[in-house]
């Protein structure tokens, strides 16, 4: 059965590639050799192996070389070191309009297939309203937001 690997190279620089091959020996020989010219790793050379993991599927490994291309650096650095538990904490939304402010903050918007399925999970957060969930300066950002809710929650919403 034929293999497939899914690596993170540490480059020169500190940057890390991501990459994924049938045959890692050769692919890293590629890359220390300067084979291409216009690829990542060429003028950051030399490179360091620092995590593979292997596949028997092709496709498999290539939606999870997507998905690791996607990360941040902390969550690279979380499964090259074998933290693979860190991967839920580093994912976590930490912005000011993470699901755990600001969507509850407009759930009179859902349509009402979407309000069913909200209410079936509510939060001690449901009841919030945009003057309650954000700072001034936040709330003057998504003011049309509000005011659209707000036209749809009263009926008078512009066709």
């Amino acid at each position: 059965m034929k293999q497939y690997y899914v690596y993170i190279l540490k480059c020169a620089d500190g940057h890390y590639y991501t990459g994924v091959t049938n045959d890692l020996e050769r692919r890293l020989a590629e890359h220390q050799s300067g084979l291409h010219p216009k690829s990542y790793t060429y003028s950051r050379r030399p490179v360091e192996l620092v995590f593979s993991l292997d596949f028997n599927d092709v496709y498999r490994a290539i939606s999870f070389e997507k998905q690791v291309k996607g990360w941040n650096r902390k969550k690279k650095e979380a499964i090259i070191s074998g933290n693979w538990e860190q991967l839920n904490a580093l994912a976590a939304c930490k912005n000011e309009t993470t699901h755990l402010g600001y969507d509850s903050c407009f759930d009179s918007c859902f349509d009402s297939a979407q309000h069913d399925v909200a209410q079936q999970d509510k939060s001690p957060h449901d009841n919030r309203t945009p003057e309650t969930c954000f700072n001034a300066a936040q709330l003057d950002k998504y003011q049309p937001v509000v005011a659209q809710c707000n036209a749809l929650n009263t009926g008078t919403e512009n066709p």
